[in-house]
């Protein structure tokens, strides 16, 4: 029997069920180095609320519930647990993100500097008066949020994002780059 992954099984199913047409992802301005960070993220949020709505597409096909009803044939108790809340709706994350500064390296290449926040509201699952460590220290990450540096260079089309690193302080050392940041979900998801 042929395996295929729940990421392909959802691919393959709403291309088959056809949901929605093709739309334009954004409004796109890569006329300044600024413009076009706003750009890319406004296609980052674009991008997260598709797959969020396409994931509650698949959780409402005849697909999923012939992959439920199968999983609940293979799976029991913790394991089942585990992956009926994988599928859970999830919300789609909300980001604050303001520039902090913006230098240019010549005439074609740029440095910005921003700090943004997750202000998804907190899983209502979570007790916050009595949050368990993990999810304390996730609570302190989420308020203080995070600072990222974008490179960008000129194209002949216009500004575009060639790297993007996570700016992490260390009290001993002072600051050092992550490269690529640790994904933005696996940080701001309360467990």
């Amino acid at each position: 029997m042929k395996m295929i992954s729940l990421a392909t099984a959802l691919a393959l199913s709403l291309g088959c069920v056809g949901i929605g047409a093709a739309q334009p992802a954004v409004k796109i301005d890569t006329s300044t180095p600024e413009n076009a960070l706003k750009s890319y993220w406004a296609f980052l949020d674009w991008r997260e609320h598709t797959a969020a709505e396409q994931a509650v597409a698949y959780l409402q096909s005849k697909q999923h519930e012939l992959e439920m009803a199968q999983r609940n044939q293979l799976m029991a108790g913790s394991r089942l647990t585990y992956e009926k809340q994988r599928d859970e709706k999830k919300p789609t994350n909300i980001f604050v993100r303001e520039i902090k500064s913006v230098k240019m390296q010549g005439e074609s290449k740029a440095v910005i500097v921003s700090h943004q926040k997750n202000v998804t509201a907190v899983d209502s699952k979570v007790d916050l008066k009595s949050p368990t460590q993990m999810q304390q220290m996730m609570l302190s990450l989420k308020e203080s949020g995070d600072t990222f540096q974008y490179e960008l260079e000129r194209q002949p089309s216009g500004w575009r994002v060639t790297d993007v690193l996570k700016v992490v302080m260390d009290g001993m050392n002072g600051q050092f780059y992550v490269n690529p940041p640790i994904p933005y979900e696996a940080v701001m998801r309360i467990p």
